[in-house]
C-alpha cells in the first residue's frame, strides 16, 4: 500500500485563503457614520462593509473575529473596573 504525501502547509494555506461569506457587525459604540472596517494584513488592505454579506478570505474573517472578541473582553473589563471604583468611592 503506497502512502500519500500530504503537503500540510499547502492545505493550511489553501484553507486560510478560501473565500467565505461574512457579515461584519458594527461594534457597540461605533458611530452610524462609519460604514466599513479596514483590515490590513502584510501590507494588503481589506475593506469590509458593516451589515453587508461579502466574500472575504477566511484569514481576514479570523482577524475580525479576534478583534471583536478582544474588544468585547476589554469592554467587560472596563465595566468591571468602573463598578469596582464606584463601590470603593461609596465606602
Amino acid at each position: 500500500m503506497a502512502t500519500k504525501n500530504i503537503d500540510v502547509e499547502a492545505l493550511r494555506d489553501r484553507y486560510a485563503k478560501e473565500r467565505i461569506d461574512y457579515i461584519a457587525l458594527r461594534p457597540a459604540g461605533t458611530s452610524e457614520k462609519v460604514k466599513d472596517v479596514t483590515v490590513t494584513i502584510n501590507g494588503y488592505n481589506y475593506k469590509v462593509m458593516y451589515g453587508k454579506r461579502v466574500k472575504i478570505p477566511r484569514f481576514v474573517a479570523e482577524v475580525l473575529e479576534r478583534a471583536y472578541s478582544e474588544a468585547e473582553r476589554i469592554d467587560d473589563r472596563i465595566t468591571d473596573i468602573t463598578r469596582e471604583s464606584r463601590l470603593i468611592a461609596e465606602m
